[in-house]
């Protein structure tokens, strides 16, 4: 109300804008509590977090006024599961003839964590509240709440946001003559349902025997080729929405001993991961580990397979006619 001498505020921080977060992200907090000049006394916040979200490192209070003292000196912050309590004590802020400095601020930091139950579109409120004791003796709460115009009370909600890519691969022509060769374009592509950017992403092509890579042929080298130049791989540091796709292309060989009329193939698969660096453990970023499927870490995508069939060598019969 208007005469509390206290009261309680919560938003994403340093970026109170955003509210979308991926999987592995770190997101910040900061309440502000604004207290009159004067005692406030037996002060008590509570901060709950979402489950699905761990607390990084210890919080952070500040004093907008550096000569705000707290009544507690002994332990101020505790943790019970997902319930962050600082029982500050009495708070004493002295006058000093300044409306902008009567603020306590506390920063959070927190990880998505990497669990089933946390899914693109799913939405993580966080709630807080305070309490203290009034000038009549009287104890008092009062709670966050994001949106006063909606009934109940709202927590700082954020939502969040997943990368779903998509590979696919072309043959610039699909009848090619022994020892000859063809161009193969890979393109990865972010499906209309991702919401992310993706990082760490790995291609991995596999050609059949009777195929092989055309050394340095590739419009992006790859990072990996097997002895044999039928595996390989290559890697990419991420794949934002606002590029959406990129694409990369290279040759094969039809060995000249290929089965004539026997059809060959390259298989292509991609994987990634929520964030740079990811593990795919519940404190890290999501990653393509388990493969295509319901898995926890099912960031990989297939590529239908491409096929070439070799044909016989072009022979070219001059003939004369008299």
């Amino acid at each position: 109300t208007v005469s509390d001498p206290i009261n309680l505020d919560k938003a994403f921080y340093p970026e109170a804008a955003r509210t979308t977060y991926a999987i592995g992200a770190t997101v910040g907090y900061r309440l502000t509590l604004a207290l009159s000049e004067g005692t406030t006394r037996a002060v008590t916040l509570t901060d709950t977090l979402p489950d699905g979200v761990t607390l990084i490192g210890p919080p952070t209070i500040g004093k907008g006024h550096t000569a705000i003292t707290f009544g507690n000196t002994g332990t101020l912050f505790t943790q019970s599961g997902q319930v962050l309590t600082f029982a500050l004590g009495d708070v004493v802020n002295p006058a000093n003839g300044l409306t902008t400095d009567d603020v306590i601020t506390i920063d959070l930091q927190a990880r998505i964590d990497n669990l089933i139950d946390n899914q693109a579109g799913t939405m993580l409120g966080n709630q807080a509240q305070v309490q203290f004791t009034d000038g009549a003796d009287v104890p008092q709460t009062r709670d966050y709440d994001a949106d006063a115009g909606i009934d109940g009370l709202q927590p700082l909600d954020l939502t969040l946001v997943e990368p779903v890519l998509d590979i696919s691969q072309n043959i610039d022509r699909p009848l090619v003559s022994l020892g000859d060769t063809a161009t193969v374009t890979l393109t990865l592509d972010h499906d209309d349902t991702s919401t992310a950017d993706a990082f760490d992403l790995v291609v991995a092509v596999t050609l059949d025997e009777g195929l092989s890579y055309v050394a340095d042929s590739a419009s992006t080298p790859p990072s990996q080729v097997s002895s044999d130049g039928r595996t390989l791989t290559w890697t990419l540091a991420s794949l934002t929405q606002a590029s959406d796709h990129s694409s990369l292309t290279y040759q094969v060989q039809v060995a000249s001993s290929a089965t004539v009329g026997f059809d060959l193939s390259s298989q292509a698969t991609l994987t990634y991961a929520s964030q740079s660096g990811a593990t795919g453990a519940a404190d890290s970023g999501r990653t393509g580990g388990d493969g295509v499927g319901d898995g926890l870490n099912n960031y990989e995508a297939t590529a239908p397979a491409i096929i070439v069939t070799p044909t016989t060598n072009a022979v070219i019969t001059a003939s004369k006619t008299v």
